[in-house]
């Protein structure tokens, strides 16, 4: 399937692209010094925002993905306007949407 986000691979990039996005998640995972912020953000951009592998969409598994690996650390997944604020984010640059993350979870910690 073709999306029309201009950031989404093309499908014939699917497969290569998921296998490396494995790769590199069995790593951080496994290591123990991976910051827990980073890493989540990291899933959410390359899987929702870059590979987009899910013909249904990526959203709500990438939601539920980082959300596991912050809750291991007792941290809150981020607190975002709205939808929106997701979407219209997760297209940018890796250390925009990283620094936009990281925002989002320090307004879940001073909501808690």
């Amino acid at each position: 399937w073709i999306t029309d986000v201009s950031t989404h691979v093309h499908p014939d990039q699917i497969p290569a692209e998921f296998a490396l996005f494995c790769n590199k998640f069995a790593y951080y995972w496994n290591h123990q010094k991976t910051d827990p912020r980073k890493f989540a953000a990291w899933i959410e951009h390359e899987l929702n925002g870059r590979i987009h592998a899910l013909s249904d969409g990526c959203t709500r598994f990438t939601i539920c993905m980082a959300a596991l690996v912050l809750g291991l650390r007792d941290l809150p997944y981020p607190n975002f306007k709205d939808r929106s604020d997701l979407t219209d984010h997760i297209g940018n640059s890796f250390a925009e949407w990283q620094e936009h993350f990281t925002k989002g979870i320090e307004n879940a910690r001073a909501n808690l």
